[in-house]
């Protein structure tokens, strides 16, 4: 990928943000070797799980959270009825790893499949009961192929679901690992990348972050459906009594990096093993070689655990070795897949040698990318170490770079990690306290408030503040670990968030918000009327004040910003959007026939980068969601006559442009020529004179004018 494809300059956020990127990592596994579970018998009988099983039915409310075709409840079960493709919501957000039971009857005797909408990794991925004339089971979709195809590896061909029989269904997700039980039979056990899974497009709800149920043609009845979710540990080490004497764990998914002696041993099996590769590796090429040789080889390993990370080590140190830092990354992605992710060591290892060998723009790109993962997971950890010397390796490679912007954004990286380095100091001695005598009231409100606070880890820092001598938290954070059954209840519990967070500063106050504000995205979809403007209206509260511009489907769209301001050959244009459209334009600056410009439309509730000109119209179309009323970031990042589209900071699509694209009328919110007007709330538009990103960066919500800004809403 050269620096056209990737489209800008990074845009490396402050510390302060990457910390609220931690939250992703802190349901990781402890990541130890399974052993493989007979067909027969309870699933995951070891695992800890929380204690109580979560009834959906009672939380199901047919008006609210269906989304297409008919359900509803009668005597304690959820029936579907009607033809064509049905789905509902399940009203509950959960962690990452979880079981969800239900029990099913097939009431008629056509053979439509019933469906689960289940979240793996936090994406939304299809299960399929019964599919292809009753006679497959498994994930819709595994490296493009569907059930009906001998290529999916996770089918089960047989029937599941006969007409008139009551049948358990048992879906025990693990991260990216999902076992399907059919009573006490397992009869699906997929494990492997997320990469392989997608979603048939005509499946995908609005929400995609959300659980659902359906069916095709079928009628069938649910008497039960239950969720179980499996609580993550604390995260203050492997000591058995850091769990603060709440019942339950993450189970494990992954296998556990093996220690220094262990390694030392399984790479000297791999170079005996290897031994006529090993031996003529003396130069940068023939290390490259190498490397190839070993990762190519590395799934013959598969089941075992010691000798695959060794080969996988072996071939990301001497790819780095070769100057070839692209096919390092992808053994270290490899080992990232399979092994936990505090594997410091190795990584560093890579970036170190690697660093040196960077040349192009894109090679330094690609380990600064590396380093800010190694920050985050550290952080994580709490090995400021680590992450002082990653942030150092990002100076360093900032500094070889040609890219100006770059290092005037990273400038304060190192200061921003002093500052979380002072506070964990600060409650260092709490902490290991709190391993002693793990109920302490007192202790478990300091380090609750630390790792909700500061480090966003939210599903470990409840649970201490729910055993805090804090009446207020211990009482809230109950309330947040119990989740809300109803939108009501979603809101209130937003409100008394905020009202923690109004009572502190800078990092504290930002996250609280932020995790309130997840309160009042969840209650959206059982909101209208008033009450759905009044909860917009606090969410909106997340941009500190900034001007919110809104159009209503007025054909003439709202102005945002003035007509003299046109994209040159490098240039940014962003934004926040709340929408619920799913057709037509966002915001574009084309407003009569002669004119041209890049904008973002709607297409079936997808994003979807354009160009629209005088008799030129091109499009690149994302399967990113937007129309779920929530905010979300845009960025049209243009360089020369490529340009990209970034969604919530992550890269999202790639168009090939005019390099001159001129128009007098000014940028418009709602619509573009050609285009149906559209309601949209916009805030936060930002148009600079350099393409600003290049890598993932988390948006901020509050980003101000600097020396590239050529307009900000913000300012009159």
């Amino acid at each position: 990928m050269d620096l056209h494809q990737r489209v800008g300059i990074c845009g490396l956020v402050r510390l302060s943000i990457i910390v609220l990127e931690a939250l992703s990592l802190t349901y990781t596994s402890p990541c130890h070797a399974q052993t493989a579970a007979s067909n027969k018998g309870s699933p995951d009988k070891n695992a800890k799980q929380s204690s109580v099983a979560i009834d959906l039915l009672k939380r199901i409310n047919t008006k609210r959270d269906t989304v297409s075709g008919e359900f509803r409840l009668e005597n304690g079960r959820l029936i579907h009825r009607g033809g064509g493709d049905r789905r509902i919501y399940l009203p509950y957000q959960p962690p990452l790893d979880y079981d969800l039971i239900a029990e099913i009857k097939r009431v008629d005797a056509s053979d439509g499949a019933f469906v689960f909408l289940l979240l793996l990794n936090g994406k939304q991925t299809m299960v399929a009961v019964d599919s292809y004339r009753m006679q497959t089971t498994g994930l819709t979709f595994v490296d493009g192929a569907d059930l009906d195809s001998v290529k999916n590896d996770s089918a089960h061909r047989k029937t599941v679901l006969p007409q008139g029989s009551l049948t358990q269904i048992r879906l025990v997700v693990r991260g990216a690992k999902v076992q399907i039980y059919a009573g006490d039979t397992r009869i699906v056990d997929w494990q492997g990348k997320q990469s392989r899974l997608s979603l048939p497009e005509n499946w995908a709800t609005p929400n995609p972050k959300a659980l659902a149920i359906g069916s095709t043609v079928s009628q069938f009845e649910v008497s039960r459906l239950e969720i179980i979710p499996v609580r993550p540990t604390i995260a203050t080490g492997s000591d058995p009594q850091s769990n603060n004497g709440i019942e339950g764990s993450l189970e494990i998914t992954k296998n556990a990096i093996p220690s220094s002696t262990v390694q030392s041993d399984a790479r000297k099996v791999i170079r005996e093993l290897f031994k006529k590769d090993f031996e003529p590796a003396k130069t940068p090429k023939a290390k490259l070689v190498l490397a190839q040789t070993l990762l190519s080889r590395a799934a013959e390993f598969q089941n075992d655990p010691t000798s695959l990370y060794a080969i996988l080590a072996e071939s990301a140190e001497n790819a780095a070795a070769g100057g070839d830092i692209a096919l390092a990354m992808k053994a270290l992605d490899d080992v990232n897949e399979q092994f936990a992710a505090s594997g410091f060591e190795l990584k560093e290892k890579v970036a170190k040698t690697a660093i040196p060998l960077a040349k192009t723009t894109d090679q330094i790109l690609t380990l600064i990318d590396l380093n800010q993962n190694l920050i985050r997971e550290a952080l994580v950890a709490d090995d400021i170490a680590v992450a002082e010397r990653s942030s150092q390796n990002v100076l360093t490679l900032a500094r070889k770079s040609d890219l100006p912007v770059l290092k005037d954004q990273l400038s304060s990286l190192p200061k921003d990690i002093t500052t979380i380095k002072l506070a964990l100091k600060s409650v260092e001695s709490a902490r290991q306290k709190l391993k002693e005598h793990p109920e302490d009231p007192a202790l478990n409100l300091v380090c609750g408030k630390f790792s909700c606070y500061i480090k966003a880890d939210w599903p470990n820092g409840l649970l201490m503040l729910a055993q805090s001598q804090d009446p207020v938290l211990a009482s809230l954070a109950k309330r947040d670990l119990d989740q809300p059954a109803d939108a009501d209840a979603f809101v209130r519990l937003g409100d008394d968030w905020w009202a923690v967070g109004d009572k502190e500063k800078d990092l504290a106050r930002t996250n609280i918000y932020l995790h309130a504000a997840e309160f009042y995205y969840r209650a959206l979809p059982g909101l209208s009327g008033i009450n759905l403007t009044t909860v917009e209206r606090k969410i909106a509260r997340l941009f500190n004040g900034a001007q919110v511009y809104s159009a209503a489907g007025d054909p003439m769209g709202t102005p945002i910003a003035d007509g003299a301001l046109n994209l040159g050959a490098s240039s940014t244009v962003e934004c926040w959007v709340q929408t619920a459209a799913s057709e037509n334009a966002l915001f574009s600056k084309r407003g009569q026939e002669p004119e041209g410009s890049l904008g973002v439309r709607m297409y079936g509730g997808h994003a979807t980068l354009f160009e629209n000109a005088s008799f030129h119209y091109v499009e690149t179309r994302t399967d990113v969601s937007l129309n779920d009323r929530a905010w979300h970031h845009l960025a049209i990042v243009k360089s020369g006559t490529k340009a990209a589209l970034f969604i919530d900071g992550k890269h999202a699509a790639n168009l090939d442009v005019r390099e001159e694209l001129s128009s007098k009328s000014p940028w418009k919110l709602g619509t573009s020529f050609g285009f149906q007007p559209i309601a949209v709330n916009a805030c936060k538009f930002r148009i600079s004179n350099i393409a600003r990103y290049i890598v993932s960066f988390k948006p901020d919500y509050n980003y101000k004018r600097d020396k590239w800004t050529v307009y900000l809403s913000d300012l009159k």
